[in-house]
């Protein structure tokens, strides 16, 4: 724990030390996919050209913001430029986001999240001195909406932030369900800062997409990481209206400043021919669907309680009774070469939960669930 209060990342913690060792890194939230060799090729084009190794334009390269209005346009969505950025990944669109909404906000508005949450949705609020609460789903990941709008009024709660599909817990929210969180949120005038960057990764139907809602207090960060493989690259956007958008690109001018002019480049091109990659993600999700189902299985068929998933990279699941507690669990299988995140990491209430990468190919994840197995039925207690 740092003076402020701040704890390093578990993620980062458990996915050093199983890297280190050679094992199977079910930690990290990154994809053991290989890109897509047509935006690697885009890549290595774009690397000839001197201009490609300078800065790029702040707002993002002309030609990435331009496939980026026409692919949301084609949703639906009326988006133009001046309502689009691109960032440093989706972590740097929720810290602008949040940095906005936090010198915005005249009555010193709270943040809340549902619990389990990503790590970044408590911390961020705590660096920029916003208060932060964690809402209680149930087990399952569902919301009593009563209790959420009660929440709300009582803790002065003026900014949510929502991932759909989840992370650590893949679930979907319906359309439904999203109708009633914005309903409580204009009551109080609030605002969505909505986290998409599982969008691409589902289970069933394409999840409900707040941006085709139309609420006017909405800011949406996204990026190109799980949908294509990239997540070393760097590349998100923002979605905003203009006059927040506006504030935003100011702040990013001194912040983030730009992002990477070749990967950009070479994005621009991929996307304008292959339809925004749409089936290279297809591909990516149908295997994390299977990888979901067989580690769920075989976790379950060891004593956890897993919960239900609709989309996302990860299995979310209860230990079994007899250990102690995530942390402990995480700490032993690595010694079994392979690395998990203790639930601790999402949220104190869940010291009896892991969470477990499945994004890579399906002989891997046997192999680390048999490890999982193996380690479970040999342990002495």
């Amino acid at each position: 724990m740092t003076p402020t209060g701040l704890r390093g990342s578990l993620i980062s913690h458990f996915s050093r030390r199983i890297t280190r060792s050679g094992g199977i890194n079910l930690a990290q939230g990154k994809p053991g996919f290989t890109p897509p060799p047509e935006l690697i090729h885009h890549l290595n084009q774009a690397a000839l050209d001197p201009a490609l190794h300078q800065y790029a334009p702040g707002n993002g390269h002309e030609g990435l913001l331009a496939r980026l209005v026409e692919w949301l346009q084609a949703r639906g969505i009326p988006v133009q430029e001046h309502n689009l950025l691109i960032v440093q990944g989706a972590t740097e669109g929720l810290f602008l986001a949040l940095f906005h909404l936090s010198r915005s906000l005249d009555d010193h508005g709270g943040v809340l999240a549902f619990d389990p949450a990503y790590e970044s949705y408590p911390q961020l609020p705590r660096i920029l001195g916003m208060p932060f609460h964690a809402f209680a789903t149930d087990p399952d990941g569902n919301v009593d909406f009563n209790k959420l709008e009660s929440s709300v009024v009582n803790n002065n709660v003026r900014v949510i932030l929502l991932a759909s599909p989840g992370n650590p817990q893949g679930r979907v929210w319906s359309r439904e369900e999203l109708a009633d969180l914005l309903t409580i949120l204009d009551r109080v005038e609030g605002w969505l800062v909505f986290d998409a960057v599982y969008a691409g990764i589902h289970y069933g139907p394409p999840p409900p997409d707040p941006l085709e809602m139309g609420y006017p207090r909405l800011i949406e960060v996204d990026s190109f990481s799980k949908r294509l493989s990239i997540t070393g690259w760097r590349v998100g956007y923002m979605v905003a209206p203009e006059p927040v958008m506006t504030t935003i690109r100011a702040v990013h001018d001194y912040t983030g400043l730009s992002t990477s002019s070749l990967a950009q480049a070479a994005l621009a091109r991929y996307l304008s021919e292959t339809a925004f990659g749409c089936e290279y993600t297809r591909g990516c999700r149908e295997i994390c669907e299977i990888n979901h189902k067989l580690m769920s299985a075989e976790l379950s068929s060891a004593g956890f309680r897993v919960a239900p998933a609709q989309g996302g990279y990860f299995v979310w699941a209860r230990i079994p009774r007899d250990i102690t507690d995530g942390f402990t669990l995480a700490e032993s299988l690595l010694r079994n070469g392979v690395g998990v995140v203790p639930g601790e990491n999402f949220s104190p209430r869940h010291r009896d939960h892991i969470r477990v990468n499945i994004a890579m190919d399906t002989e891997t994840v046997k192999k680390a669930a048999s490890r999982i197995r193996a380690h479970l039925a040999n342990r002495v207690e």
